[in-house]
């Protein structure tokens, strides 16, 4: 944990910098399930106090990106089959509600998401995952972050082939 992400002297900014910093890493892999997050050490890798560090754990933890046990901190969650396959089932749920939720794009909406999708098929075809998640977040769709950050769940919960 050596990079310095930046200073913010807003107790906000520094808190949504922390919590945008241990998301990314957790997109980049460099967390993994079951990993303990420690404040001394994302305080020093985002250039924050601990403060705020704690507070953004803290928001981590209520929206179930990390778990919490009072007595030894907070780590990023393990998930047994059994809890992936219920995911999967609440996604597919969420998936149709959104959809039959939806109207149509109009033609100017559909250029925009066709150039979405074309730039994300180039992330796709450069294998990088992180532009293409970062696409998604920047294309204000919040439930394709989900779905990408469950996608990633399910692959780090597989074990590895030798």
């Amino acid at each position: 944990m050596s990079t310095t992400v930046g200073t913010h002297t807003a107790s906000g900014r520094s808190v949504e910098a922390v919590v945008d910093a241990i998301r990314d890493a957790i997109r980049r892999q460099e967390l993994m399930p079951g990993e303990q997050i420690r404040q001394v050490g994302w305080a020093e890798r985002v250039g924050v106090s601990r403060v705020p560090v704690r507070e953004a754990l803290n928001s981590l933890a209520l929206v179930g990106v990390l778990t919490h046990d009072p007595h030894r901190g907070f780590f990023l969650p393990k998930y047994t089959q059994q809890e992936m396959a219920q995911l999967y089932y609440v996604r597919s749920v969420l998936e149709v509600e959104c959809v039959r939720a939806l109207r149509w794009p109009t033609d100017d909406e559909l250029d925009v998401l066709r150039q979405f999708a074309d730039d994300m098929a180039a992330a796709v075809d450069q294998g990088d995952a992180v532009s293409w998640l970062g696409r998604l977040k920047t294309g204000g769709c919040r439930l394709g972050v989900a779905v990408a950050m469950l996608h990633l769940a399910v692959e780090r919960a597989r074990p590895t082939r030798s």
